[in-house]
């Protein structure tokens, strides 16, 4: 059962003074702004368990048809949620609206 959900707001977590998270949000459409916060180096472990929350949360926001973009200094990285097309990989791994944009 969908739940329409639309939200508006602006909210910056300051995590240290070098980083911080923008999230706005206007509509269904939720934008998270993580600048230079990708992990230095990319384990197995952190690999799937990033897969698993992706596909959770994926459910989650199409469950309230909400669309989630986190992108790294303006560039979009990923989409979650409602309205996302996977790759066909991706949605043989559970990830059908999960989105990841590969550098270029």
């Amino acid at each position: 059962m969908k739940r329409d959900l639309e939200i508006t707001g602006r909210l910056e977590l300051s995590l240290d003074d070098a980083h911080s998270i923008d999230v706005t949000a206007h509509g269904s459409r939720v934008r998270a702004e993580i600048g230079d916060l990708a992990p230095k180096r990319l384990g197995l472990h952190f690999i799937r368990s990033t897969a698993t929350l992706a596909g959770r949360l994926s459910r989650i926001l199409h469950a309230r048809t909400l669309t989630l973009t986190i992108t790294r200094d303006g560039v979009p990285f990923a989409e979650l949620g409602t309205g996302v097309r996977s790759y066909p990989l991706a949605r043989l791994f559970g990830l059908s609206r999960v989105r990841v944009y590969w550098k270029r």
